[in-house]
């Protein structure tokens, strides 16, 4: 091979590396504004506002959406306690959307200083509770310092009553948690229901049997108590 055709040959792949950076130059230039967010789209909030997901979002009218990546936006975004998936995507030339799912309340929860908030069904704490979003959920009372599996139960008993016909959801008032002696349900025409701790799903079975037999030989169970493995105390209003 000459040395003309080798000098050739360098020339042309010199030139064609040119011809592509200048090109490459030139795209990014004159398409730079095509490119420049202009239009923020938000769907699906309704407890979190347009103006926190942007702030949380960090984009920003004039932002150059070439250089973000979605990823760092949807997990500032996710930071919200109230958002339980988020997924944002470029339209081009000027627009993002921004997709948000926000978590459900499944019931309310408050400790001793008695400040309610909402807690999803996975038991996940999220905004504070106010009659806009509603406060006609049975309450989860925390007393004193209690482990987050004493809570995860009480959430467990709660959507086990979501099913039942004998002591469902819509008659409980509140679910007391307590470290020492584990929990109690109270409901809506005070009668009080000990679980203890542990073996939760034996227990609810435990319950629905002897709510069920005392209906059958018409008395109402004032109190009951399964917090044994070995026994059940029952005081029956006559």
């Amino acid at each position: 091979m000459s040395k003309s055709h080798n000098n050739f040959k360098i020339k042309l792949f010199t030139g064609l590396t040119f011809v592509i950076i200048a090109t490459a130059v030139v795209f990014l230039t004159f398409s730079h504004k095509y490119f420049v967010v202009k239009i923020i789209d938000i769907k699906g909030n309704e407890k979190i506002s347009d103006r926190e997901v942007v702030k949380r979002s960090g984009i920003r009218a004039g932002y150059t959406s070439m250089f973000f990546l979605e990823s760092r936006p949807e997990e500032l975004i996710s930071n919200n306690p109230w958002v339980s998936k988020v997924s944002i995507v470029k339209e081009f030339p000027d627009k993002v959307v921004i997709d948000i799912s926000e978590s459900e309340p499944f019931c309310l929860t408050a400790d001793e200083s008695d400040v309610p908030y909402y807690l999803t069904a996975e038991g996940k704490r999220i905004g504070r509770a106010s009659p806009e979003y509603g406060m006609d959920f049975p309450i989860i009372r925390s007393e004193g310092k209690v482990k987050q599996n004493t809570l995860e139960e009480a959430v467990r008993l709660l959507k086990l009553s979501k099913s039942s016909s004998l002591l469902n959801w819509d008659e409980i008032s509140e679910v007391r948690v307590n470290h020492d002696y584990g929990i109690r349900i109270i409901t809506n025409d005070k009668r009080f229901i000990d679980f203890g701790k542990g073996n939760i799903l034996s227990k609810w079975y435990k319950v629905e049997k002897i709510i069920s037999h005392s209906r059958n030989i018409d008395l109402k169970e004032k109190y009951i108590n399964v917090s044994s493995e070995k026994m059940s105390v029952i005081n029956f209003n006559i």
